[in-house]
């Protein structure tokens, strides 16, 4: 079959015939060539390995882990395409499980036409994002085990010191919804935040995203958080992962600040994520939360090849040895930063990253062996090193 390089395709998958029959007619006015629909997952997988179509549209049953297990498979095998899990169970339950095996979307049985337009037109938009040369930038999602752990002072001196080491195009999107600060580190403070993307998300895509990021003077880029906390409402777990998704394919590397513990916002960012980090301090409560956060982390499949536990305000002299905390958390610390708290503060009141006023700090020192780490693993990562020489426009 010839492939019109032109129009969306897709591949469909139900076992019910006559449902079957009619999402391929549902589809075809909506100017989606249908490659193929078939009953099971076998025959399923073998078209989609053969065709590579834009769209798969899967019929899931909750008792049935066949189906589960398939999307999974397609997503590792073939992650541009955008799996659209459909279902006669509409439960919690069951929209959680499919969305965690893999799927970019979710529809409840007999599909309703306008539902099903919607998803496409997400399809649609995820194509346009997607980086010309099949291949994404590098997320890395910092996640922080306590308030006032320094997630974000960890979160942007990585930004900076990974853009100056790699050279590459870097962004940092402060997804704090409620508590993000990221701007001040930078002494910036720009007209338009993630708030801005959610209410116009009909619209959100690459072209969009640039007139909602902002370039500070280093050349790195920035997504600001809500203005104000109560517009963290409007901010739902689909527009954070489709800015993610975005951003993911405009630059070589984005940072995220995930904020404080895990949510079901920032669940799908660290899902998302190549490299998960994972700040703490040396306190019990800081330490117990982590060990709460690495535990669920490993039931949504992000394990120490994913992981990284930094400890940041280290003090040799520390109540609690640095044994007994990895004991408890159930993981070693992948790195730890020194204390420098009259540094920290310093640079966050002048609107300075601590990196870049105060490089040869302990801190600064320790953060900058952290990036080169992060660095060397983001280059030697297979299909991680494009969008290189990538020109943009965004608004002040």
């Amino acid at each position: 079959m010839e492939r019109n390089m032109n129009k969306i395709t897709a591949v469909i998958i139900d076992r019910d015939k006559p449902a079957r029959d009619s999402l391929v007619e549902f589809i075809k006015r909506m100017d989606v060539v249908v490659l193929g629909a078939v009953a099971d997952y076998t025959a399923g997988f073998e078209l989609v390995e053969r065709t590579r179509p834009d769209i798969l549209i899967v019929d899931l049953h909750p008792a049935n882990e066949h189906g589960f297990e398939f999307v999974g498979r397609v997503s590792r095998n073939a992650p541009s395409v955008f799996i659209l899990g459909i279902s006669s169970d509409g439960s919690s339950e069951s929209i959680l499980k499919t969305i965690k095996s893999g799927c970019s979307d979710f529809l409840m049985k007999p599909v309703d036409g306008r539902d099903l337009a919607d998803s496409v037109s997400k399809a649609c938009r995820m194509r346009v994002n997607a980086p010309h040369n099949n291949e994404a930038g590098s997320i890395i999602a910092c996640l922080s085990a306590k308030g006032g752990s320094g997630n974000t002072t960890i979160a942007v001196s990585l930004a900076f010191a990974i853009a100056k080491i790699t050279g590459k195009s870097t962004a940092i999107a402060d997804m704090d919804l409620t508590g993000g600060s990221g701007g001040a580190f930078m002494d910036m403070d720009p007209k338009y935040t993630i708030y801005d993307a959610a209410i116009n998300s009909g619209r959100l895509d690459r072209s969009f995203m640039q007139g909602v990021l902002a370039r500070h003077k280093s050349g790195i880029t920035f997504l600001a958080p809500p203005g104000r906390p109560e517009q963290a409402g409007a901010i739902g777990p689909d527009t954070v992962r489709d800015v993610a998704v975005i951003m993911g394919g405009m630059f070589n590397v984005t940072v995220i600040d995930a904020g404080k513990g895990l949510t079901d916002k920032n669940a799908p960012l660290l899902e998302a994520a190549d490299i998960v980090v994972l700040t703490g301090i040396i306190s019990l409560p800081s330490i117990i939360n982590m060990k709460k956060i690495v535990d669920s982390l490993k039931v949504i499949g992000i394990g120490t090849g994913k992981l990284k536990t930094v400890l940041n305000r280290y003090d040799k002299k520390g109540d609690i040895p640095v044994r007994d905390a990895e004991k408890t958390i159930g993981a070693k610390f992948s790195w730890r930063v020194p204390n420098s708290y009259i540094e920290a503060e310093a640079s966050i009141n002048r609107g300075v990253p601590l990196i870049e006023l105060f490089p040869e700090s302990e801190a600064g020192r320790s953060l900058a062996g952290f990036a080169r780490q992060v660095s060397q693993e983001i280059i030697s990562s297979k299909g991680r090193t494009a969008h290189a020489g990538q020109t943009e426009v965004y608004a002040a």
